[in-house]
């Protein structure tokens, strides 16, 4: 096993990933919910624009809503009662944030629809990712140095699902709840903001990939015996 250096950040995986991407920023998309008759709100202080994740273009919905109320009927997403025939869409908060049940996220919003459901996906910078993860898979409790490990570990186990999420061809790279990593959406914790700025970059591989690094909180460092 490796412990490879920030050097060129995620070089490896970028280029994998993204070939012709910046290789100083790589994208997460983390499902929030999928369901096949949503009924969503998101809020947003300063209300929400629309943009075409194909093209890069702008899409008009008439006002910017603070409210945005995202439901699916017959085949076609309706964002407060207005039709889209889209089967991408990014939402994207005129300030930072987006509000959503109980949780504050960073970065946008894309909707993607199947012939079977909607999804609910939040687009997020990895670090910004990993820094939010932390915030439900380390203790308040822990030392800076042990919230770097769990960084370490966090980071190696998101390159992976990215990875792998290409080979299954998902929408989302990640889901939000600790069947991947339990990801709740922003905190302002100074210490986990310290552990990932100072192992950015830093991941787990073998074989010149990311490892599955699975990890557990509350096993007490017992591993059940494996049947033959």
């Amino acid at each position: 096993m490796t412990i490879l250096s920030n050097l060129g950040r995620y070089f490896y995986i970028s280029l994998l990933l993204f070939p012709f991407c910046s290789l100083s920023a790589l994208s997460v998309r983390v499902l929030l919910e999928e369901h096949s008759e949503p009924q969503w709100v998101l809020k947003s202080d300063e209300g929400f624009r629309f943009q075409d994740p194909e093209t890069g273009k702008k899409v008009c919905f008439g006002a910017s809503y603070c409210t945005l109320n995202v439901t699916y009927k017959n085949g076609y997403m309706y964002l407060n009662g207005k039709k889209s025939a889209r089967k991408n869409l990014y939402i994207i908060p005129n300030q930072r944030y987006v509000h959503f049940q109980k949780g504050t996220f960073d970065g946008c919003i894309l909707l993607h629809k199947d012939i079977k459901k909607c999804y609910l996906i939040n687009v997020i910078d990895s670090e910004e990712y990993i820094f939010s993860v932390l915030k439900t898979e380390s203790w308040p409790t822990w030392p800076v140095e042990m919230n770097k490990v769990q960084a370490i570990a966090s980071r190696s186990y998101l390159l992976h699902q990215l990875l792998h999420s290409r080979k299954i061809e998902t929408p989302y790279h990640i889901k939000n709840t600790n069947y991947h990593q339990t990801y709740t959406g922003i905190h302002t914790r100074k210490i986990v903001r310290q552990a990932v700025d100072e192992t950015a970059g830093i991941f787990l591989s073998f074989n010149k990939e990311p490892i599955l690094a699975m990890f557990d909180a509350c096993c007490g460092g017992v591993i059940p015996a494996m049947s033959p």
